[in-house]
This record gives C-alpha cells, sequence and structure tokens, in this order.
C-alpha cells in the first residue's frame, strides 16, 4: 500500500489514564522512577528519583522517561532505545533501539514505532513479537499498552479493537469508543450514546446510555460505573447492572 503512514502510540510518556476515570490503575502502572534535571550542575545532568526518595546511581545527559513497571525509554542519537531496571542497574535491550515512540511495557509486551513504520509490539527481551500494520483488514491508527492480556487499538476508520498478545481482534468486534481493561472490565461504545460494561472475554455485562463519555467512572475496586444522562442525571450501578 502506497501510502505514508500516520500512527500514534497511546501512552508514549507519563500518561498513564485510561479514557474511562478510574479510581486505582496501580494494578496496571508501577512507577519506580520519576525524571528530574540536576540544576546544581554546571552541565545538562539528569536523573531518575524513586518513589523512597533515594536516585537512581547512575546519571544521564539527556532527559529519560519515567520507570514504569521496570523499564524506561532512553534518548540516544539514532532515537528511543528500550531500557530495563534491575536492582541499581540498567540494561539497554538488544535489537530495541532506534524508535520514534515508545509506549509501556505492561504484561510483558511494549508498543513501539520507528518513523514511518507500523508499530511493532516487543516482549520483554526486546525482540519483535509482532507487527501492528492491520486488523481486519484496516490500517492501524494508534495503539495503548496491554491490560489484562488485552491491547486497545485505534484504527483508521475510528473504530476501536481490542487484540490479544498474538495481535489478533479478541472479539471478532469493533467499537465507537473504548477504554483499556480495569481488572478484567472495559466500557465500550456502541453508538448512539449507547455502552456497554464488558469483561475480558468480551461479553456484555450491561448497556447504559450517556450522553458524553468523559463521564464516565468506572470503580472496578469498588465494582460500581456511573454515568450522566442527557438531563444531566447521574445513575451509579452496580458492576452487573443494578
Amino acid at each position: 500500500m502506497n501510502m505514508k503512514i500516520h500512527i500514534i502510540l497511546g501512552l508514549v510518556a507519563l500518561t498513564i489514564l485510561s479514557s474511562c476515570s478510574s479510581d486505582d490503575q496501580s494494578y496496571k502502572y508501577r512507577l519506580d522512577y520519576i525524571s528530574f534535571e540536576n540544576e546544581d550542575s554546571d552541565d545538562d545532568e539528569y536523573g531518575l528519583l524513586g518513589n523512597d526518595g533515594i536516585t537512581f546511581s547512575k546519571k544521564f545527559e539527556k532527559e529519560v522517561g519515567p520507570v514504569i513497571n521496570g523499564y524506561f525509554a532512553l534518548e540516544e542519537e539514532d532515537g528511543y532505545t528500550v531500557c530495563k531496571v534491575t536492582g541499581d542497574l540498567y540494561e539497554k535491550l538488544s535489537n530495541a533501539s532506534g524508535y520514534a515512540k515508545i509506549g509501556i511495557m505492561n504484561d510483558g509486551l511494549i508498543p513501539v514505532c520507528k518513523d514511518e513504520e507500523n508499530i511493532q509490539v516487543l516482549g520483554s527481551d526486546g525482540n519483535v513479537k509482532f507487527t501492528l500494520a492491520q486488523v481486519d483488514s484496516v490500517d492501524v491508527w494508534n495503539c495503548y499498552s496491554y491490560s489484562c492480556g488485552k491491547m486497545r487499538v485505534q484504527l483508521h476508520n475510528e473504530k476501536y479493537v481490542y487484540v490479544d498478545t498474538e495481535g489478533h481482534n479478541a472479539f471478532n468486534k469493533s467499537y465507537d469508543w473504548a477504554t483499556d481493561f480495569d481488572n478484567g472490565y472495559a466500557v465500550v461504545g456502541i453508538g448512539d450514546d449507547k455502552y456497554q460494561l464488558i469483561n475480558v472475554e468480551g461479553e456484555s455485562l450491561f448497556s447504559f446510555v450517556c450522553d458524553d463519555s468523559d463521564e464516565i467512572v468506572l470503580s472496578s475496586k469498588y465494582q460500581k460505573l456511573s454515568a450522566k444522562d442527557d438531563n444531566d442525571i447521574y445513575t451509579i450501578y452496580k458492576i452487573y447492572g443494578k
């Protein structure tokens, strides 16, 4: 296909909230270190600060991405390299360099892409598991990170699908809107302000109406979902629709 590939990787930085508000994302992302700039240094010097207040031993000449689930993106001359943190050391994953965008490692898988190339999904060892160019013969536009063994993918036709760990359409369905999975649950749009809560098998648990997807709040922790209708009335549902 002779066309310019235009793709996006969702969550290429510390944008770790899904499209549906959630009370707790800790099941999915473990933030190990955040990056900082050392203003006391005469040269450009960046470091990583752990959640225990202790800085990582290695210093960097360029800003590095946050360490999430033990992995981070290191900027080099030819692009970004995927790195793994072990204790107070880090290692560059072999063959996992030269990328324009890097997603988040989760479920042992991380989406990456190079300029003008299709999205690839790497394993925790840095090797390519599969290339995600199309799903059901439709070009891929955007993807997010894995959760519950599924990855949310946006296609060029503005539909959403979930792919499994091999890149196949997990449910053989597409949706008008979708969120990442949250402890086995996700919310999908099925048109005309109608939504469904689905489980990790893609089964609909119940349907509801909401006039604005930004007003959907899912709490897997408390087994509740709330949504606002076109009369600005909020309804709180139990996880199975009551």
